[in-house]
């Protein structure tokens, strides 16, 4: 079997870990070996099912090694992707109960969470994380690093450009294009076009941070 680390370990990374045992396309062919984060005590106060195998910056990888993304930060992910590149393949998970139309692209290095549906002919590009619930309408585009958090809906042909953060709850009307490093803030509901670079939130979301 090959070996399967998650990298980071804080709360979403848990959750991550316990999907893959749910899914026998990942736990028969994968023997899970840990955590990876730089934080030593950060599973201290958990059960012996959950251990750190390392920390993800000096870990020396072997060639059976792969691993998933546990992270959801957009800035961090970046910075864990770049610095293992060429180190060790960071793996696409799509759970079985997850709902992706046959056109829908999915990048590198994506995590789609259960019951997350994506609509025809949307692009996911890569690492970006997709969690619980999330729903995604057809022709859209989700550019790289970015998360939508449990139970965002996007509206068709909406452009989310790359590491955008959107909050759980927010709506994102049709034919919009959300500018890059924008963060929408949870039960947001977005009208207009975002410009790259700001926090929006409310119902309709106003900028409230740049």
């Amino acid at each position: 079997m090959k070996n399967l680390f998650i990298l980071g370990a804080d709360s979403f990374a848990r959750e991550l870990f316990n999907w893959v045992k749910l899914n026998p396309q990942y736990n028969e062919k994968y023997y899970f070996k840990g955590f990876l984060d730089d934080r030593k005590n950060i599973l201290d106060n958990y059960g012996e099912e959950y251990f750190l195998a390392g920390d993800p910056y000096t870990y020396n990888f072997d060639r059976d090694d792969y691993c998933l993304m546990g992270v959801v930060d957009p800035f961090y992910k970046e910075k864990l992707q770049l610095f293992l590149k060429n180190k060790v393949q960071i793996l696409t998970f799509i759970p079985s109960n997850a709902m992706i139309s046959h056109s829908a692209k999915i990048g590198e290095g994506c995590v789609i969470c259960p019951w997350v549906s994506i609509s025809n002919d949307t692009t996911i590009d890569d690492f970006c994380t997709i969690v619980i619930g999330s729903k995604i309408a057809h022709d859209c585009y989700i550019g790289k690093y970015s998360s939508i958090m449990t139970d965002v809906k996007i509206g068709g042909r909406t452009i989310i450009e790359e590491k955008v953060y959107i909050g759980m709850n927010a709506t994102i009307i049709n034919d919009l294009k959300i500018g890059s490093l924008v963060k929408i803030g949870a039960g947001s509901v977005v009208i207009n076009k975002q410009k790259p670079g700001i926090t929006v939130f409310g119902n309709p979301a106003r900028q409230i941070k740049s």
